[in-house]
């Protein structure tokens, strides 16, 4: 028999200065963790949605970047949008 999944529980979001210290650390991650971090911070995503994204989920819409996440299956039904993905002015040193 299968168990019965536990019901969603609401989680806190981290506190700005959680935040900051969790993007100052990655900042000397290895790279797939500095950027899951940033980028899930820019786009109001959480890490999983940046590391499961594929390259077909980023495209250019006039000069914004865009990082659609309403063509996969996602966590939560709730999740599913797009965001502005911050690949201006080399920010943070994407180019």
């Amino acid at each position: 028999m299968v168990p019965k999944k536990p019901p969603h529980e609401e989680r806190r979001a981290f506190t700005d200065e959680e935040a900051a210290r969790i993007l100052i650390a990655a900042r000397s991650a290895d790279p797939l963790v500095r950027w899951a971090n940033w980028l899930a911070a820019f786009t109001d995503t959480i890490t999983e949605e940046i590391v499961g994204a594929r390259r077909e989920d980023f495209y250019q819409i006039g000069d914004i970047w865009v990082f659609d996440m309403t063509g996969r299956t996602l966590k939560s039904a709730f999740r599913s949008r797009r965001a502005a993905a911050p690949f201006g002015a080399g920010a943070r040193g994407v180019h």
